[in-house]
């Protein structure tokens, strides 16, 4: 019986006793199972290698012996499937460290991330909103009713909304810091929260009300240092977004110059725009400018209109300029007493002091209304209060001649001074005359009981 040693690729001889037992190579001198067939049948066709005739060292490992010219056959092929014993495969784990994961894990990875952003998402919107809407129902109680005075409650409210960004509780939480409302008066704070929704993106709301407050606290100086450049540039974001208020404050920085070049043309641009969306100020300022042929042709008739229709919203300037229109009849107005008195008392209830002169003078000579000393002369008081340099003028020459109020210089005197330190020039002659001659006022014959001349002393020069 032949066998192939596995290890060196020799052929040896075993006998049959040695057949499926462990026998030694005599070359490697390593152990080897007999379990090959007969050299004729395990190496049919096969050339055994020729001998050779090196000289074989005692010791086996320094034996030489050629390559084996032949690919040697696994030792488990050679044995036969019935006789050898069947070993069960080793258990295998799978490990996903250090593997990447299938495509199917990503998916679902991402499906449940994806799944969990959303929900996050509606939780923070659901919170939010609650916020939002407690706020909402807060501010328009304030909206409806402007004088209410807001509870604890109510502005932690509205707080909770504007610390989380929403821009309109952030207006009113600064309109409460600045007319102190719920909260102390406070305009430091409340340029800080105006700011804030000012800044606000316009998916919030963009809050244009607030850029027009920030640009009125920078124009007056209220919490911040006056600024008419910063003033105008609010002035200028707020108007673009259509409000009138701030359109009609910004053509005012116009036609004043302050903190931008003067532009007459650019200044009655922005009142008109402001008048047309019916802001009062607005119209009585587009008025005035049609008056003067200030940025516009000058037209009388477009003047009064502007001017009748600020009237009628209750601006207090407009209802005393349409008064004095038709007192006077100037500017191609027909003459109207009845309704030159009518805007002059609509406008002096209002504290005009301009206004509350001329229904004085209404009153003393009956133009208009039922003549009334008494009812004149309380209207002319309430000017004279409120330093309009007319009414103390007349007052001085009411005390002097002694009309409607007893003669007592001492009083004519005072009222006198007060015109005159005004700047009032017959007032100064007139108080100068009664210094130096005491009682010898009359030779001025400054007052005349005829009411249209009477009108002539008093009347002053107007835009």
């Amino acid at each position: 019986m032949h066998v192939r040693c596995p290890n060196c690729g020799c052929t040896f001889e075993v006998e049959e006793s040695q057949w499926r037992k462990l026998v030694a190579c005599p070359v490697c001198q390593k152990d080897v199972i007999a379990r090959t067939v007969s050299f004729s049948k395990a190496t049919k066709g096969i050339t055994p290698p020729p001998p050779t005739n090196e000289i074989v060292s005692s010791h086996p490992t320094e034996m030489k012996f050629p390559p084996p010219t032949e690919k040697v056959t696994p030792l488990t092929s050679m044995v036969p499937p019935s006789s050898v014993e069947k070993v069960p495969p080793p258990k295998v784990t799978f490990s996903t460290q250090g593997k990447s994961p299938s495509i199917k894990a990503i998916k679902w990875t991402r499906s449940i991330c994806l799944f969990l952003l959303v929900i996050s998402f509606l939780v923070v919107f659901i919170w939010i909103r609650s916020s939002i809407a407690a706020a909402n129902i807060v501010i328009e109680t304030l909206v409806h009713n402007p004088d209410k005075c807001l509870s604890f409650e109510e502005i932690a409210i509205v707080r909770k909304a504007a610390e989380k960004g929403y821009a309109k509780a952030q207006f009113f939480l600064g309109e409460c810091y600045q007319k102190g409302n719920g909260v102390a008066n406070n305009p430091f704070d409340a340029v800080n929260w105006y700011r804030l929704a000012a800044r606000r993106v316009i998916i919030w709301g963009g809050y244009a009300e607030a850029q027009y407050k920030l640009g009125v606290c920078y124009r007056d100086g209220k919490g911040v240092k006056q600024d008419y450049a910063e003033a105008v540039k609010w002035f200028q974001k707020a108007a673009k977004q259509g409000v009138a208020k701030a359109q009609n404050d910004l053509g005012s920085c116009y036609r004043d110059g302050r903190g931008i070049a003067k532009d007459n043309f650019e200044a009655a641009k922005w009142f008109h725009l402001a008048a047309e969306q019916g802001a009062d100020l607005a119209q009585y300022n587009l008025g005035i400018c049609y008056c003067n042929g200030t940025g516009v042709d000058r037209d009388h008739k477009e003047a009064f209109n502007w001017f009748s229709r600020a009237a009628k919203q209750g601006n207090v300037a407009a209802q005393r300029d349409v008064g004095c229109l038709y007192f006077f009849g100037e500017h191609g107005m027909t003459k109207d007493n009845a309704k030159a008195f009518y805007w002059f008392y609509k406008s002096a209830t209002q504290d005009d002091a301009e206004a509350q002169f001329y229904l004085g003078i209404c009153y003393i000579y009956g133009l208009g209304t039922k003549q009334d000393d008494g009812e004149g002369l309380k209207w002319l008081r309430f000017s004279a209060a409120q330093d309009y340099i007319e009414a103390e003028y007349y007052l001085g020459l009411c005390c002097l001649e002694g009309q409607i109020v007893p003669r007592d210089l001492e009083e004519a005197t005072r009222w006198l001074g007060k015109a005159a330190m005004q700047g009032h020039e017959k007032a100064r002659q007139l108080l100068k005359v009664l210094t130096t001659e005491r009682g010898t006022a009359h030779k001025e014959n400054c007052f005349s009981s005829d009411a249209s001349r009477s009108v002539e002393i008093i009347r002053r020069k107007r835009r």
